[in-house]
């Protein structure tokens, strides 16, 4: 052959027609050359040198380009059965010599192993069991394409296999009893503290991991049934109402949620505890407000009477 052959070699990709699979370029032609446009064919054999032939050497310069595989995305905890298919490797060298096919990496040959492999003679890359996005949210490996005799007839190629999430995780609150304190008399907006939930679901790309607040109860219901709020996205508990009294009550107990799927998915609750600190908004009162003694006459340091004073104040 002359020396017009390519200098490197496609690899081509077939991928499964699954809504998660990476789309394919034609519906009717699902084989195609990973991340780049098919360049142009170049004649297996010819007499004319490459300096003869126009655009001979654009072509072998996207040649020696490197080809890589768009992301393979694989949903997590996949129902079986097992192995199950993602994407076949192949090169076009196997219409000269017969092709082996090997992968490596995490997931293949280094840990967590075997549960990616890939069939030595087709080229079949599979998934053998479910996989955990909390746990691990990406694969890197490599595949690798060698000839009978052991000879590598490409450069190794990195596959990446992303864990796309599913909402299998409900937010988890950060404590189970929140505590705060808020001056009685204060005013409506008035900020008390923040409750806090974590979840372990995708919040960037997905609503899975976003949470809302909310309250669900207020003890006791007095002197109004809603006397705070939640601040939807941040859980900052504060003020809506006016006339806490901590003469009148002392503490409230709230049940708090937290729910993904910004507010339409798993929840979970915790309390949230609200001391009303005093403040010095009650004067002395004697009581009774009016004492009679009777005093012997000619008698010093006696005692005459005793005056009870209260107030209502810490």
């Amino acid at each position: 052959r002359s020396g017009l052959c390519p200098l490197s070699i496609f690899i081509f990709i077939l991928l499964l027609l699954s809504p998660l699979a990476v789309p394919p370029r034609d519906a009717g032609s699902p084989r195609y050359v990973a991340g780049q446009p098919e360049p142009a064919p170049v004649p297996a054999e010819s007499s004319r040198s490459p300096q003869e032939l126009p655009g001979a050497r654009a072509v072998l310069r996207r040649q020696k380009r490197d080809w890589v595989i768009p992301p393979i995305k694989v949903p997590e905890n996949e129902r079986g059965p097992f192995p199950k298919k993602l994407v076949q490797i192949k090169s076009n060298r196997d219409r000269d010599t017969k092709i082996f096919y090997s992968i490596t990496g995490q997931g293949a040959d280094a840990p967590p192993e075997g549960i990616f492999t890939i069939e030595k003679e087709s080229g079949w890359m599979k998934v053998t069991q479910p996989l955990d996005r909390e746990h691990i949210d990406k694969y890197h490996l490599f595949s690798h394409a060698v000839s009978e005799n052991g000879k590598p007839v490409e450069e190794p190629m990195e596959i990446i296999v992303t864990v796309t999430d599913q909402n299998d995780n409900k937010p988890q609150f950060t404590q189970e009893v929140f505590r705060g304190s808020v001056p009685e008399g204060a005013l409506p907006g008035t900020s008390i503290m923040q409750v806090t939930a974590t979840d372990a679901d995708d919040a960037v790309e997905t609503y899975n991991g976003v949470i809302a607040y909310s309250i669900l109860s207020q003890e006791p219901r007095e002197p109004h049934p809603q006397m705070f709020t939640v601040n939807r996205a941040t859980g900052t508990l504060s003020v809506i109402a006016s006339g806490l009294d901590r003469e009148r009550v002392r503490e409230y107990t709230l049940t708090v949620q937290a729910a993904d799927l910004d507010g339409e998915g798993l929840t979970t609750t915790a309390l949230a505890v609200i001391e009303i600190a005093d403040v010095n908004d009650n004067a002395p009162e004697f009581d009774p407000k009016t004492y009679e003694a009777a005093v012997p006459g000619n008698v010093t340091g006696r005692e005459v009477a005793r005056l009870a004073v209260t107030d209502l104040d810490e």
